[in-house]
Parts: structure tokens; sequence; C-alpha cells
């Protein structure tokens, strides 16, 4: 993105915000986060986090963790906004449905 390489944030801020939101993958969220230059740590794992992935619309963040949990994310604010359990072993894959109502996670405990 030329604009977010000259340091032009408000144009690739601009640029980015035109693109129809169901074209928005994990990419548009990784620009977006480049583009505002901050970086937000997300803490409340027990043991350390494998899988992350971005919810279509870009607004949630879901990660697995080796201490069995899922934990879903506000991804403006980057607050825990829920926390899955059930899984028995530490979870190795996560991902969310095309509509982002959904979740599906994978287990050591398969």
């Amino acid at each position: 993105m030329v604009a977010l390489e000259d340091g032009n944030s408000a144009e690739a801020r601009r640029r980015l915000y035109d693109c129809p939101r169901e074209l928005r993958g994990w990419e548009w969220g990784h620009l977006d986060l480049t583009r505002d230059r901050s970086l937000e740590t997300l803490t409340g794992h027990e043991d350390w986090v494998g899988p992350v992935a971005w919810s279509p619309d870009g607004a949630r963040i879901v990660s697995g963790s080796r201490d069995r949990t899922l934990r879903i994310w506000d991804a403006r604010t980057g607050q825990s906004v829920h926390t899955l359990t059930g899984h028995t072993d530490g979870v190795i894959s996560v991902a969310w449905n095309s509509v982002g109502t959904r979740i599906v996670s994978g287990s050591g405990d398969r």
C-alpha cells in the first residue's frame, strides 16, 4: 500500500475503509493494524497461545491456548469478551465460519 509506505496514514486509512466489508479478510485487519502503528498485547491466557483467527468482519479475534481455553477478543479494544472452556488438552486450531457467527476449534483431546 503506497500511502502506508509514504507515511500518509490518513490516505492509507481512507483506502482501507473504502474496501467493501465483504472483501475484508485477515489481510485487511493486518493492514489496518500496520497503518495504525499501534500494538496491543492481549492478556488473559494462562499458558502459551498458538492459533489465532480474525472474524470475517475484523471486529473480533479468537485465540486458543495450551491452557485448554479459547478467548474471544474485541479487536478494537483488545479486551477479552468471552472465554470458552471444555477442551481437556491444549487448543491447536481455531477458525470462524464465513459469516462470523460460529467458531470451530481443534485440540489434542480430539
